[in-house]
């Protein structure tokens, strides 16, 4: 069963740029900055009294799924996550009403495919 919104995440050109933008809309600090370079990218949180985040996120180098995504589509959202409460059973129930799924059981990852949801990209959480 779906529980509410968990986290947006918003793909950006400058990362830098953005996190100055957001913390003056928003009148609040970024309150955690990491790079993971595994995955090439950099992320920047600002996390909500509710429990919701919003992620910043660019791309480090040429490669990796951000820097395809600025590439294809340009800066803005990339995905949001809904929370679960259980995300075998919610995804298998997906699965069986024919719903798109890309999921990988052994990280507990799961994403609703954009063409499901009007080009949206949902992360299970």
């Amino acid at each position: 069963m779906f529980q509410g919104l968990s986290h947006v995440v918003i793909a950006v050109k400058d990362l830098d740029a953005q996190v100055a933008n957001y913390e003056k809309v928003l009148g609040m600090p970024a309150v955690d900055r990491r790079e993971t370079p595994e995955r090439g990218m950099r992320v920047a949180f600002f996390r909500f009294p509710n429990g919701t985040h919003l992620e910043l996120v660019s791309n480090i180098g040429e490669d990796g799924p951000i820097a395809k995504r600025l590439r294809e589509l340009g800066e803005g959202i990339h995905f949001y996550g809904l929370r679960v409460d259980d995300l075998a059973a919610t995804v298998q129930g997906l699965k069986d009403d024919d719903v798109r799924v890309v999921s990988d059981p052994t990280t507990g990852i799961a994403f609703v495919h954009p063409s499901q949801l009007g080009g949206a990209l949902m992360r299970l959480i």
